[in-house]
């Protein structure tokens, strides 16, 4: 749910790439989507920190990028040490982003493979 909000949010068509920057930097601004959502993130599978981030990071992306062309990159700075999340766009307009996309995967509701307890309840 948050990564979709987040697309939605950032989705450009001038633009292929919707994020780049530290897992510190992208955790933040997905904790204020949660925030503004209503999402709970005291939940266990909520990742609370930068290495969880990037462990969901992974698990997730190769159905980002099946489903809705968003190719995630995860790779270091030398120079800091520091990983680097890119978050980039898939322009060939054969996917389609939109949250209410209803054959998403279950992987891609949350940050968590296994749990829907993230998404907020209606």
């Amino acid at each position: 749910m948050v990564i979709k909000k987040f697309v939605e949010i950032n989705f450009d068509s001038n633009n292929i790439t919707l994020f780049e920057g530290t897992p510190k930097e992208l955790l933040g601004e997905l904790n204020a989507i949660a925030s503004r959502e209503e999402i709970d993130t005291n939940q266990r599978d909520w990742p609370n920190n930068r290495n969880w981030l990037i462990k969901r990071l992974k698990t997730i992306k190769s159905n980002l990028h099946k489903v809705l062309g968003i190719k995630i990159s995860i790779g270091r700075d030398s120079k800091t040490n520091t990983s680097i999340i890119k978050i980039e766009k898939n322009n060939s307009g054969k996917h389609k982003v939109s949250p209410e996309d209803g054959g998403l995967s279950p992987y891609f509701d949350g940050l968590s493979p296994v749990s829907h307890d993230i998404s907020r309840r209606y």
